[in-house]
């Protein structure tokens, strides 16, 4: 898949585990589609852009902040001329020393819905932790600058998750649930082995239950089965690679364990009834 993907990790190391950018060329960085390797929190400062997050539209405008969890996609797919956006980028081992306490419900609604606006002026704190992260990153000789950085995003992190309590239909967080937690691995197994295994089987042995009991809890949290929610996520790997890569069908089929490109084209059109050539045309004209 031709992608940006590398974007990450070009620009962090593991000596700068974290960085905030501002970016005012947009184009430099992502007209291509970005895998995200680690996090990501991006803040629109002015303008705005229409952004793809996992192929969902969003329109971010002054103020609006998106959070981006490990193994998300981001496209920008249009932009007005003023778009500002300031960019804090962290690596996964900064992620999880940050967020390994968090409810798993936390995080399933990020999957869901990653774009917050704030209210007017209601961004003026999360530019500045942004600003004492930019700072901190010249501060190349404090021996403890990885830690005040990852307890500064915990900060961030734990702002977010408040906002979504208080303000978000995410009020449902506040109630811990063990169904939550299971179902939060599963969708983290499905994203790292759904590209060559779609057997529900798979994914309960891994997660030491039965099938049915995985079904139970798909039903209760996603309201979907586990066979959905996998298909989901490979259908929208099928339309990321259709819209941005260069990619025959047969490779798209092979870089995804379908037996031949034939599988692929009854699966994709039964879940969009559309085949994967008519699909790629019509995101080329849109």
């Amino acid at each position: 898949m031709k992608t940006n993907e590398t974007l990450i990790k070009r620009l962090l190391s593991e000596g700068v585990p974290y960085k905030v950018k501002s970016l005012e060329n947009i184009e430099k960085y992502l007209r291509q589609p970005l895998r995200m390797d680690g996090g990501a929190i991006l803040l629109c400062t002015a303008g705005w852009a229409d952004i793809v997050v996992n192929t969902q539209l969003h329109r971010i405008k002054k103020g609006c902040e998106a959070v981006l969890l490990d193994e998300m996609s981001l496209f920008i797919k249009g932009n007005s001329e003023d778009f500002r956006m300031t960019m804090l980028l962290y690596s996964k081992d900064v992620a999880f020393q940050a967020t390994h306490k968090f409810d798993p419900s936390f995080f399933n609604h990020l999957s869901l819905k990653p774009v917050y606006q704030h209210p007017e002026g209601g961004e003026d704190t999360l530019l500045a932790y942004l600003k004492i992260l930019h700072d901190m990153q010249s501060d190349v000789h404090n021996r403890y600058n990885v830690l005040i950085a990852t307890n500064l995003l915990r900060s961030i992190m734990l702002n977010i998750f408040d906002k979504i309590q208080r303000f978000g239909d995410g009020r449902e967080c506040l109630n811990r649930s063990r169904k939550d937690e299971i179902f939060h691995r599963f969708m983290e197994l499905v994203i790292e082995h759904a590209r060559k295994h779609r057997d529900v089987a798979y994914y309960a042995d891994k997660l030491n239950i039965s099938t049915k009991y995985l079904a139970e809890i798909g039903k209760a949290v996603a309201k979907e089965t586990p066979k959905q929610s996998i298909d989901y996520f490979i259908v929208s790997e099928i339309k990321l690679m259709l819209t941005f890569s260069t990619l025959s069908i047969q490779q798209i089929a092979d870089y995804l364990h379908f037996p031949d490109q034939s599988y692929l084209g009854r699966f994709f059109k039964h879940h969009t009834g559309l085949s994967p050539s008519q699909y790629r045309q019509e995101q080329m004209v849109l």
